[in-house]
């Protein structure tokens, strides 16, 4: 009978968390956007629906898993905000539900195991609300690590056999930290099977390397996509991004250790708890301190490739996972509760503390403040953002009406003359593919200093000959600046700079004819 009960109880809880992460996500997803992430996938998603993919069609350097995803939601929810939210909702929730499962499994109670879920599923993807390839990298290659600890805890052969396909989707959905996590892993397993040799085990783990290698075949094949320009923007490109990142990158400790200080400090008390235990020298203990190691270990890893990103800090969602293990763990050394008391009462503040910060004030997307009484209704731009409170930081904070009035101006003018020419957008407002039914994808999916190599990078070239090509092939007549930027973004690609005649629309779009342009 108490078994019974158990069994409704975790179920009960499992369904609230189910809920309510999918729920809380929506919530933050509809209120606020910054344009040049909340849209990274949007337009890339609507292509690939459209038969136009990464690598071939357009210019992409991440996120390919997370495009493709994406075009799965669209074309079962259709192409509109509910299916773009429903995303990030989804994997918010996958998080969340894994995490109970784990902390279940790590011994702790249903009721912590839950609390320390809905913490998890507070502060992590609701911060950005909508797809993003940096909470897609990091909470898969968490869910890697989860499926190494499921495997040294149950011995369960499945998790290995799924564990080199969460690290691959991971490395498709954002290099870093997907790369440093492999290595951790295969370092992991390498020293489990030293001391643990089963062929039939290992089989699994090879077995999910193999789906992982036959799929990636198969993409290549069916769709079509050159390996070498694979390779380039996927691999060569992003890794000379890396190189120069990691060379100027400025590490100031204090800086460092006041912006993680929650983290650290979890850290901090459970590589005491681990010290502890490995002092004990007893054999019952050495699969808890092999753990431990591992959690420890990827949080490191985290924390050096958030600051190589140099994007807003979103591990924050760490502290609750970090805090479950410890909380697990703790009555193996300590007797006292008022240790643990104080951990749980910081775990929570923080936690707290992050949902104001991120989610209320949208710290995330650059708001220094969010106030709700400046956004405006999206759905004037076009009915697929229906509910979406359009309110950007910067320039259009406390006009954002005069923004929406100028996207569908925009809009407008560009329905009205797509079919009289061939035309690319270059915008940070990556949905005008979508809602124009426009047919051509522009040959870079972002625009941004970080995507497009400079003058002096070994790949720049190889940039320039991809972009004049999907310009020639395409026949594009017509360039469309929209937002910030100019024609400093093909310039350098036209022999006579005269040649190009420039109308403006509106004080956001420029409308730029290479008709008679030669490129070189």
């Amino acid at each position: 009978m108490k078994k019974k009960i158990d069994k409704s109880n975790n179920f009960f809880l499992f369904i609230i968390l189910f809920f309510f992460s999918l729920a809380i996500n929506f919530y933050y997803g509809y209120r606020g956007i910054f344009s040049q992430d909340s849209f990274f996938h949007f337009d890339a998603a609507y292509h690939i629906l459209n038969n136009r993919h990464p690598f071939k069609d357009f210019y992409s350097i991440s996120g390919i898993f997370v495009d493709y995803l994406q075009a799965t939601f669209f074309y079962f929810f259709g192409v509109n905000w509910f299916g773009y939210i429903f995303h990030a909702a989804a994997i918010n929730c996958l998080l969340s539900i894994f995490s109970f499962v784990l902390f279940n499994t790590l011994g702790l109670s249903k009721t912590y195991s839950f609390l320390y879920s809905v913490g998890i599923s507070i502060i992590s993807y609701t911060s950005a609300g909508s797809p993003f390839v940096d909470y897609h990298g990091v909470i898969f290659s968490l869910l890697s690590i989860y499926l190494l600890i499921f495997f040294i805890i149950k011995k369960n052969n499945i998790s290995l056999f799924f564990l080199p396909i969460f690290l691959f989707l991971s490395f498709l959905s954002k290099q870093i930290p997907a790369a440093y996590i492999i290595i951790f892993a295969s370092l992991v397993l390498l020293f489990y099977f030293a001391k643990n040799f089963k062929l039939k085990i290992i089989s699994f783990f090879f077995l999910g390397c193999l789906t992982c290698l036959l799929f990636f075949i198969f993409y290549l094949i069916f769709f079509k996509i050159n390996f070498s320009d694979f390779f380039i923007q996927y691999f060569l490109f992003p890794l000379s991004i890396g190189k120069a990142r990691s060379d100027v990158l400025n590490i100031n400790f204090f800086e460092i250790l006041i912006n993680f200080k929650f983290i650290f400090f979890i850290i901090a008390a459970l590589m005491f708890l681990n010290i502890k235990i490995f002092l004990k020298k007893e054999k019952k203990y050495n699969e808890v301190f092999f753990i431990i190691n591992c959690i420890i270990g990827t949080a490191l890893i985290f924390i050096y490739s958030q600051l190589l990103t140099k994007n807003q800090i979103l591990i924050f969602f760490l502290i609750p996972v970090l805090m479950a293990f410890f909380h697990s763990y703790y009555f193996l050394i300590f007797k006292k509760k008022y240790f643990l008391f104080f951990m749980i009462s910081l775990t929570f503040f923080s936690v707290i503390k992050y949902h104001y910060r991120y989610n209320e004030n949208k710290y995330f997307m650059d708001f220094n403040r969010f106030e709700i009484q400046y956004a405006s209704e999206a759905e004037k731009i076009d009915k697929i953002f229906y509910r979406l409170k359009w309110l950007t930081p910067f320039d259009y904070y406390k006009k954002s009406s005069e923004e929406v009035t100028l996207l569908k101006e925009v809009k407008d003018f560009i329905n009205l003359n797509k079919n009289k020419d061939n035309i690319i957008f270059i915008t940070d407002y990556l949905f005008f593919s979508a809602i124009t039914n426009h047919q051509i994808a522009s040959p870079i999916k972002w625009y941004d200093d970080v995507i497009i190599p400079k003058k002096n990078n070994n790949y720049y070239n190889y940039y320039r000959m991809f972009f004049i090509d999907k310009i020639l092939k395409n026949k594009i007549s017509h360039i469309y600046t929209i937002g910030k930027y100019d024609s400093s973004y093909f310039l350098d690609f036209i022999s006579d700079k005269g040649c190009i005649k420039k109308q403006n629309i509106n004080s956001i779009l420029n409308v730029y004819d290479i008709t008679s342009c030669n490129f070189i």
